[in-house]
């Protein structure tokens, strides 16, 4: 039987933000990552144990990182026939394959950039290929508190980015042009905007056409 929250909050006192620990311990490859991890692991365990808690199994458990997939040891724990993992509650990633700071990172990105730069940008970083739709998902999951945090960052002329994409169009020219779309939304003046960057040649620079309004 899962142990219920406010049992777990009795017996781990804190929560672990992993971009904090890696930005703390200035943490570079995955390999130091995953002893960073099991060392706090083995401090939780510990002072479980000293309450009464017993070890009971441990399996490899994969995390999507900024720093790319990493891979460590989950030890569970279990007493009076309740069993949890200590780590894996202590970062907050219960049925998750991906970190809080990438969850944030990818839907920070793809609502600048595209789902697909977003996915190509943070694969070429970690070798971690991120799904579109798993990005979508992830907008969708911190959109409205990234909404809030940039609004301060966003003149007041400018409407909120409500979509943005592009893609890569082939001519039967020797060329490969960029196309970016940005379609924009004002909820206080009810104004939609639709900006369509010229498409030019792969490493030129683009010059945006001018942007259209419609009324809501």
């Amino acid at each position: 039987m899962e142990e219920s929250k406010s049992q777990l909050d009795l017996g781990v006192n804190s929560r672990i933000d992993l971009a904090d620990l890696i930005e703390r311990e200035q943490i570079k490859t995955l390999t130091s990552l995953s002893k960073a991890i099991e060392a706090l692991q083995a401090r939780l365990v510990a002072d479980l144990e000293a309450s009464g808690w017993k070890r009971s199994t441990s399996y490899q458990r994969p995390l999507v990182t900024k720093l790319g997939r990493v891979v460590f040891t989950v030890i569970k724990v279990k007493r009076d026939g309740r069993v949890f993992s200590p780590i894996v509650y202590a970062l907050k990633i219960e049925k998750r394959k991906y970190s809080r700071d990438v969850r944030i990172l990818l839907a920070d990105k793809a609502s600048r950039l595209s789902y697909h730069d977003a996915m190509t940008d943070f694969q070429n970083h970690t070798g971690v290929r991120v799904p579109k739709r798993t990005i979508r998902s992830f907008v969708q999951e911190v959109g409205k508190q990234l909404g809030e945090a940039n609004q301060a960052n966003v003149s007041c002329e400018m409407p909120a980015v409500v979509m943005a994409d592009g893609t890569k169009t082939h001519s039967v020219y020797p060329t490969l042009n960029q196309v970016h779309i940005v379609i924009g939304y004002d909820p206080d003046t009810r104004r939609k905007t639709c900006s369509t960057p010229q498409s030019t040649k792969t490493g030129a620079k683009q010059e945006e056409q001018p942007t259209r309004e419609t009324a809501a």
